[in-house]
């Protein structure tokens, strides 16, 4: 697990403890040699990393790249699948995954499908075009979320599968 937010801290400790399996990183994912982050809403379900700027509710967080997490730790034999839920930030962590993307068979991630409040995040399509120049397809959505006044479609979490792996043999 990584999550970056002191005020989720204490519950995935907990969770840790009870599962020795279950190793939690208390950082940010981000582009590498990049040590910070800052973040708003954090303890917010919608926490995510900003820009430097003025915002008196914006923390700092110990940041590193997912590759320097987890370098040559993830391999194609196991069969991993990321889970990102990252608001925003999803280009520059898969960024700092240059190296891990080719041993990783599934991501989900959230994803918008317009530019939000014009917060300048990726939206779907960003996201969809750098994984798919990394050997990635969209596979399917796992959800979707729509904007109550007009029903507009807004976020939803996509299922991408590397090109040549055996679940999208099935055409």
């Amino acid at each position: 697990m990584i999550e970056p937010q002191p005020s989720c801290r204490q519950v995935l400790t907990d969770y840790q403890r009870a599962d020795t399996r279950v190793h939690l990183h208390p950082v940010a994912l981000t582009l590498p040699d990049v040590s910070e982050v800052r973040m708003t809403g954090a303890g917010t379900t919608g926490a995510s990393v900003t820009p430097q700027g003025g915002d008196d509710k914006v923390i700092r967080v110990p940041a590193t790249s997912f590759d320097q997490l987890f370098g040559t730790i993830v391999t194609r034999d196991q069969r991993p699948l990321v889970k990102l839920d990252i608001e925003g930030h999803e280009l520059d962590a898969l960024a700092g995954a240059r190296a891990s993307l080719a041993g990783i068979e599934v991501i989900i991630t959230e994803v918008s499908f317009y530019d939000i409040e014009r917060s300048g995040h990726p939206v779907f399509l960003d996201v969809l075009n750098f994984l798919r120049a990394r050997d990635f397809e969209l596979f399917d959505f796992v959800s979707l979320g729509s904007r109550q006044r007009d029903g507009r479609l807004r976020i939803g979490d996509a299922v991408l599968i590397r090109r040549d792996s055996d679940l999208v043999a099935d055409l």
